[in-house]
């Protein structure tokens, strides 16, 4: 084990504990430190912790910085339920030697003594470090954050305003065994296959105003190009935003006003302007209800001439619903979730080829793997429903599964990795757009 300074500031509950010590007992003469240490070893193996204490802490007096000693009088203590004394002994051997085991028994008797903001920050260091305690640890830290309990917590929201820069970016590839698109004026499935490289980088900037109030503004770049450079797949979005929003006690409501710039088959296809809004709830200690609603403007023709035949532009209108069951705390491991969303591609003509709405549901599940540390798998599937208003066909209506998995490794609090599967069939009222995609993904995730 490594030798180490202890990041509390614990120092002074050692000569907390040798003064009580020292009050308290008298080491007879002729009994040494190995005396009492063997004896207090030997109750401790028969699992007679009371009497183990009380011997450990005679070889505590003669000799108080044994550190194995100080180890078995802390576990000792835990299971007696002398919490102070738990705490001060696991201070002392942490001041010398890392262990994270003795780590969690100083957090857990500080939690249980009532000394919430230190366990909380025990908590935390382990969270934000590999080791075996690791998941436990945040959801214990996530249990003691929504109890309310913390100094200085009581009367803040839950859900903390977002401050200063933050944001995520990712870099992808992706093989697709059949590209397709709802702009395939043929109606006919590609039938070829091609690697997609992508890349998305987002950043908002958050002031605070007032106790709940905070506004800011922000970006979005969305990317990507196949490998074969003739395919006419390959978008490029730029989006800005300025938003504000309002934290409650237990939700957070957020409004954004959003202008996008598209590129689509290498061109300037269309510039939208879009009103969102997100809305978070706490619904109980382990449920949570997330809702998002936008309208935009699609104006394409005006942009690029070319689409003028198909009659794209159009008012969108997107909203969804998603509730999150947490099995263990508040903790991002392990969740239940499930989503509807709606959408409505509203275009300007009757005879446009791309009016659409559709009706998709999603059932989904995050959950850490017990076998390797810091990996979690998230299985997904989705049944969609989407109905066309085109004037050839006249009917058209597509029916979508997609099943999708994926493997996750967090490499450290900032940094994932995902390697991801989807499959997807389109059972289509046209046959010409019945079809089957299979997607292999890998994904680098950065957040900040």
């Amino acid at each position: 084990m490594k030798k180490r300074s202890l990041f509390y500031g614990l120092a002074g509950m050692t000569f907390a504990v040798l003064t009580w010590v020292t009050a308290a007992t008298a080491v007879t003469a002729g009994e040494d430190f190995s005396t009492h240490y063997n004896r207090g070893l030997g109750y401790f193996q028969q699992k007679q912790y009371d009497q183990a204490r009380e011997e450990l802490v005679l070889a505590m007096a003669a000799k108080g910085d044994d550190p194995d000693m100080l180890r078995h009088l802390a576990l000792a203590s835990f299971m007696v339920k002398d919490y102070p004394l738990a705490r001060n002994a696991a201070a002392q051997f942490l001041n010398v030697y890392e262990d994270p085991a003795i780590l969690v028994l100083m957090g857990r008797s500080c939690e249980l003594n009532g000394d919430l903001e230190l366990a909380a920050n025990i908590y935390q260091k382990l969270a934000n470090t590999t080791n075996p305690y690791q998941s436990a640890a945040q959801t214990a830290l996530n249990n003691l954050i929504e109890s309310r309990q913390l100094p200085g917590q009581q009367g803040k929201p839950f859900f903390p305003r977002p401050e200063g820069l933050h944001g995520a970016a990712m870099a992808s590839v992706e093989y697709d065994d059949n590209i397709t698109t709802i702009y395939d004026q043929t109606g006919a499935p590609s039938g070829i296959d091609d690697t997609r490289a992508g890349l998305a980088l987002a950043a908002d900037y958050d002031a605070p105003v007032g106790e709940r109030f905070y506004w800011g503004g922000g970006g979005l770049f969305l990317g990507n190009l196949y490998n074969d450079e003739a395919q006419p797949y390959e978008v490029a979005m730029v989006r800005g935003n300025l938003h504000a929003g309002l934290v409650g006690d237990d939700w957070n409501l957020r409004v954004a006003l959003e202008l996008d710039s598209v590129d689509y088959t290498h061109e300037h296809a269309f510039d939208a302007q879009r009103l969102a809004v997100f809305y978070l709830q706490l619904l109980g200690r382990r449920n949570i209800l997330i809702a998002q609603g936008s309208v935009a403007n699609e104006d394409w023709t005006d942009k690029n001439p070319d689409w003028a035949d198909s009659k794209p532009d159009a008012i969108k209108y997107d909203v969804s619903l998603e509730d999150r069951y947490y099995l263990k705390g508040m903790s991002s491991n392990l969740f239940l979730r499930m989503k509807y969303q709606y959408q409505l591609n509203d275009t300007d003509s009757s005879q446009s080829t791309v009016a659409y709405h559709f009706n998709k549901g999603t059932l989904g599940l995050r959950a850490p793997l017990a076998f390797a540390w810091d990996t979690y798998i998230v299985p997904d599937i989705s049944y969609e429903y989407r109905s066309y208003r085109e004037p050839d066909p006249t009917d058209r209506n597509d029916r979508i599964t997609e099943y999708s998995i994926i493997l996750g490794k967090s490499w450290s609090k900032e940094f994932n990795s995902e390697l991801s599967y989807r499959r997807r069939d389109t059972n289509s009222t046209v046959d010409n757009y019945d079809k089957t995609q299979n997607i292999y993904g890998l994904s680098m995730i950065y957040t900040f």
